[in-house]
């Protein structure tokens, strides 16, 4: 069989590859390889944010159509990756988190654990970022609601009775694309573009904890731990229980996708101390390290084999993210000055003022190796994944506008 050049390989076989890219950033590496690669592959269609959207089923007490002159938009931002184009397997990672401004090509900084902007960003900062200079990949997307006043657009409200927002698309490709709404209070409620209104998801049965879309399927967690499975036209296939849960109103679960692998994460607000046993006492004793402990994670991988979590009791070179707006992991070895087996989360027992962009509000790290739990500010080490920006890239004078 004669063998065919990379630059002449046919159209239909470029056009299936590109099909199996889910970043726009392995897309533009797809079509940078030369002219007949980018001939054969077209750009992806791609809606404008913010998106309006209608008002959501559950009425705010201040906003409602008549009352306030206004509309909610769904705002997306972007968690990236980036290092040296130097060095292909330096660890030298710098996380980072964006969101577009109404200028063209240009960006805003944005809290990795948040859709908060950092406003403390220091001098020494470039301007213009050129990312020819720079290996980038995308970590995952998240997704916010706001309400835009009418009468000063710039102004946008996040509401605090939204607890997280998640889309079920193709990567936004085309108009069949669905944004799904959870509240605090467990209501689930969905809106798929070109509709006039939202759609509640389970009805009055069920209380929701998270929601995660991924792989064309939207999975939510009720407050007992049962995750239930929806296809594309959210329509229930599947549900999921752990019999390592219940309820529990000091514990809210989580959904994390993270390498092809769904995982639950258990948290637990003051949480009780644990007992290890002593056998030179031949009796429970109370572990100390779980003494006045503002909360305790654990986690399960789902098994794709048969379905059921697993248990994990470590997360290895793993590192959790547990955000407001999104959660997500990354990998120890691709970032400088990262931990593994450590979670990074926000909560109301991490109450600091942002100083310098590294913190922002509610923000901490569960240190898994040796049980420790600390606000971000009071342990800048555990920040240098995402703050402050690498010298590699301050002492560039390097054009990504931020």
């Amino acid at each position: 069989m004669d063998s065919i050049r990379w630059s002449s390989l046919p159209r239909d076989i470029l056009t299936t590859i590109a099909r199996r890219f889910n970043t726009d950033v392995d897309l533009l590496r797809f079509r940078a390889v030369c002219t007949a690669w980018r001939s054969a592959v077209l750009p992806r269609r791609r809606f404008s944010f913010p998106v309006k959207v209608p008002f959501p089923n559950a009425c705010f007490d201040d906003l409602n159509p008549n009352s306030r002159p206004g509309y909610f938009a769904l705002f997306q931002s972007t968690l990236y990756r980036l290092s040296p184009i130097s060095d292909a397997h330096s660890p030298n990672g710098w996380l980072f988190k964006v969101i577009a401004t109404n200028k063209p090509n240009t960006f805003s900084l944005l809290n990795p654990l948040s859709s908060y902007k950092i406003k403390f960003v220091p001098e020494c900062f470039p301007n213009r970022i050129n990312l020819l200079d720079y290996r980038i990949s995308e970590i995952c997307k998240s997704y916010s609601l706001k309400f835009v006043d009418l009468e000063d657009p710039s102004e946008q409200s996040e509401f605090v009775r939204i607890r997280r927002v998640a889309v079920l698309s193709n990567y936004l490709t085309d108009d069949n694309f669905v944004v799904m709404l959870l509240l605090y209070g467990g209501s689930l409620e969905a809106w798929r573009c070109g509709e006039e209104k939202w759609t509640k998801i389970g009805g009055d049965d069920y209380q929701f904890d998270d929601v995660l879309c991924c792989e064309g399927k939207c999975y939510a967690v009720t407050f007992t731990g049962v995750v239930m499975v929806f296809d594309s036209e959210l329509k229930p296939i599947d549900s999921i229980m752990n019999t390592f849960l219940c309820y529990n109103p000091r514990q809210q679960k989580l959904l994390l996708e993270f390498d092809g692998d769904l995982y639950l994460v258990d948290k637990t607000s003051d949480p009780d101390p644990e007992f290890d046993y002593d056998y030179y006492l031949d009796g429970y004793v109370v572990n100390e390290n779980t003494i006045n402990m503002p909360m305790k994670l654990s986690f399960y991988r789902m098994n794709k084999v048969d379905g059921d979590w697993n248990y994990v009791g470590r997360l290895g070179g793993r590192v959790f993210f547990l955000g407001d707006d999104v959660s997500f992991g990354i990998w120890e070895k691709d970032f400088d000055g990262c931990k593994g087996n450590c979670v990074y989360l926000t909560d109301e027992c991490f109450v600091q003022i942002e100083e310098d962009g590294v913190c922002g509000v509610d923000t901490g790290v569960y240190d898994l190796n040796d049980c420790k739990i600390v606000a971000l500010a009071e342990c800048l080490d555990y920040a240098k994944v995402f703050w402050p920006a690498p010298s590699w890239l301050t002492a560039s004078t390097s054009s990504l506008q931020c």
